[in-house]
Parts: structure tokens; sequence; C-alpha cells
């Protein structure tokens, strides 16, 4: 695909990443639903336990470039999983890791979000050590969700960075209850292709 920019080896690192956290979230959702034996479950959550020992290992992805951010994706679907798994109840050593890993999550995103709050996965115009402007919408979204269910495990979550992220949001929100691509985008109006 001609359009599609992805700096290697960085970007695959974070879409796999990323990857294994959507799907470990997906097994966590939608475990009760798609076993109905013992059996089956125990297949489950053997794969539950290997994507989550994998993610504890490779969640703390890095910056792909100066333009490019992809591990903004990773970091908030990888902070996703664990404080899913941490809804779970796990023993105190588990626990401890997956805690571990919600506040590296965190600090990542912390040192990622873009100069005017949220996060974005470009940054073409101003290759800052601080990404931005540009944060998009959907992707400051994703971020805001996951550190919300992180904060109901007891993660501590900068209100800073959420109440950024909601500004970011509300810029973004159309009239017609849909959002634009990103703030910046609202002056080209919602007929504009990335709008729609």
């Amino acid at each position: 695909l001609w359009d599609i920019y992805a700096p290697p080896p960085g970007s695959q690192q974070a879409f796999q990443t990323a990857s294994v956290a959507l799907a470990l979230s997906g097994l966590l959702e939608n475990r009760e639903r798609l076993a109905t034996t013992d059996e089956e479950r125990a297949k489950i959550d053997a794969e539950i336990e290997r994507a989550t020992v994998w993610l504890l290992g490779h969640h703390a992805v890095r910056r792909i470039r100066a333009d490019t951010l992809y591990n903004t994706w990773a970091l908030s679907y990888a902070l996703e999983a664990f404080a899913r798994l941490l809804e779970r109840k796990p023993g105190p050593e588990r626990r401890a890791q997956l805690r571990e890993g919600c506040e590296r999550c965190i600090d990542l995103l912390e040192r990622f979000e873009f100069v005017e709050g949220g996060w974005g996965y470009y940054n073409f115009d101003d290759q800052t050590r601080r990404p931005g402007p540009g944060s998009t919408s959907f992707t400051t979204a994703t971020a805001l969700i996951a550190m919300h269910r992180a904060a109901q495990q007891g993660v501590s979550v900068p209100e800073r960075l959420v109440e950024r992220g909601k500004k970011i949001i509300r810029l973004s929100w159309r009239p017609d209850n849909a959002f634009y691509y990103s703030p910046d985008h609202r002056l080209a109006g919602a007929r504009m292709g990335v709008n729609q």
C-alpha cells in the first residue's frame, strides 16, 4: 500500500505489541463466550498466560523515529490489557508485575504526549523531543480509555494528562456527535476525507 508509512524495524515492533495487547484484551473480554467446556477454558487460559508473559516483556515500546509514534497505540493497548488482567485479581507477584507494566505505559505515554495535550502517531512538521502539535481524537480517546480502566484498578494516572486529553476530545467533537480527525481538522469541515 503506497500510503502506509512504517519505518522498520520500530513500526513492526509497535504493531506486534499493539496486536498482542488487542488480542489479549479480546480473549479476556470474551473468554466465557468462547469456551463452553473445561478443556476450551484451559486452552484459552494458556493463551492468556502466554500473551501476558510476552506483553510484560515487550510493552515498553519506544518512539520509532522523530516523525513516527506508533508506540502510542502499543502503549495504550498494553495499558488496557494490563488493567483487564488486574480486574481478574491475580496473585501478589503477578499483580505487582501488572501494576509495574501499567506505570511504565503511563510514564511513556506522558513522555510522548503531544504539546497541546493528547496523543497522535505522526509528528512530521515539528520533529522535536516532545511531539506535536498533531494529536488525533481517536488516538487520544484510546489512551484515555486505557488510563480510565487502569485508574479503576488503583493505578495512579496524572490528572493533568487526563484533563489535557479530554480537551482534545472536546475540541474534536462535532455537533452531529461524530468527531473530527483532530482539533486542527475542524476548519476543513466534515466533508474532508479524514473527517468522514
